[in-house]
């Protein structure tokens, strides 16, 4: 499901994303031991995962997972997003195919009243996602699940530019 937000709100959960990622960017990071079997450019695309590997079968047999492409906003009267994250120390670590930040300090998103707890940050380059077709060079997902274990997931698209100080400490 994607949500459609008045500015002010988009805004707001910027400012918390950005916060978050100042927070989490001054610890260390590690690289992974093992290969991702699939990545973001030809020849193994993540779109080809389903030819990769049987295990991956399911990718090509849904019609919502990434990369998709959000053509039309639909106006909706939903709950506004409330989010809050905690300062502290965080491992980032490559898993072979992003960078991948997790903290001991759960913060949590909710949405109406409904509460789910952050889980992970992770990057995708270029963006999984695609707005009106158009193909960002990085997003950043905020991964976040409640006690049934349904995710809930902010999506921050970057726009290329001056360089961001958060985002080059990783």
């Amino acid at each position: 499901m994607h949500l459609v937000l008045k500015r002010s709100a988009i805004k707001h959960h910027r400012l918390a994303a950005t916060l978050l990622l100042m927070a989490l960017m001054v610890y260390h990071s590690a690289l992974a031991d093992e290969e991702a079997p699939w990545r973001y450019n030809p020849p193994s695309r993540a779109e080809h995962l389903a030819t990769l590997d049987p295990k991956y079968a399911l990718c090509s047999a849904g019609e919502q997972q990434s990369p998709i492409n959000i053509e039309h906003a639909v106006l909706a009267d939903l709950p506004p997003l409330q989010v809050r994250y905690f300062r502290g120390p965080a491992t980032v670590r490559h898993n072979g195919h992003t960078l991948e930040v997790r903290t001991d300090l759960k913060g949590e998103l909710r949405l109406g009243n409904k509460v789910y707890e952050f889980e992970q940050l992770h990057f995708h380059t270029p963006s999984g996602e695609q707005i009106q077709g158009q193909i960002y060079p990085l997003s950043a997902h905020l991964v976040h699940r409640d006690k049934k274990g349904t995710l809930a997931v902010i999506a921050i698209q970057f726009k290329k530019g001056k360089e961001n100080s958060s985002l080059a400490q990783l």
